[in-house]
């Protein structure tokens, strides 16, 4: 997976066409595989209740 975000080639040597690894290449060994820890991890989903939109009072005649 490192040589994927660096250099933007699979395991089997094909390019990555969508992959922006240019902007990755430049990060330093110890950064990349932190990535690659961070992909490879599961973390646990996040759930947190969205509250509804809110409209300041004096906005709310645009809002009918």
């Amino acid at each position: 997976m490192r040589t994927a975000i660096i250099g933007g080639v699979r395991p089997d040597g094909r390019r990555l066409i969508l992959m922006p690894w240019q902007d990755y290449a430049n990060l330093t060994a110890q950064d990349a595989d932190a990535v690659v820890n961070f992909l490879q991890n599961v973390v646990p989903a996040v759930s947190n209740e969205v509250p509804a939109a809110a409209v300041a009072e004096e906005f709310q005649v645009f809002v009918e």
